[in-house]
C-alpha cells in the first residue's frame, strides 16, 4: 500500500508539474477511465508512465526532516528496508 501515492500524483497532474512532458500528461488521462487496467494496451502505456513517478515518489520526494513523504514508505525505509524493484 502507497497511500500518498494517488494524492500526490492527482497534484502534479493538476499543476502540469515540469518534469512531466505533454506526452506523460495525456498518457496519465488514461486513469480517469475507470477501466483502464482491462485494457493491455493502456495497462502498459500507464505503466511506463507510473513507475518511473512512482520511483521518483519513493526516492525523491521527501517531507520535513528529509524523510520520504509516503508514511508506510517512511515507517519501513525508516526501519532499515530498501526499495529494489516496483511492481
Amino acid at each position: 500500500p502507497v497511500p500518498g501515492f494517488a494524492g500526490w500524483l492527482a497534484r502534479l497532474r493538476k499543476a502540469a508539474d515540469a518534469s512531466l512532458d505533454d506526452q506523460a500528461l495525456k498518457t496519465l488521462e488514461l486513469l480517469d477511465d475507470p477501466n483502464w487496467a482491462d485494457n493491455p494496451q493502456k495497462a502498459r502505456l500507464v505503466e511506463a508512465v507510473l513507475l518511473p513517478l512512482a520511483a521518483r515518489y519513493f526516492i525523491r520526494e521527501r517531507a520535513t526532516g528529509r524523510r520520504p513523504v509516503d508514511p508506510v514508505a517512511r515507517f519501513h525505509l525508516g526501519n532499515g528496508a530498501r526499495l529494489e524493484r516496483l511492481n
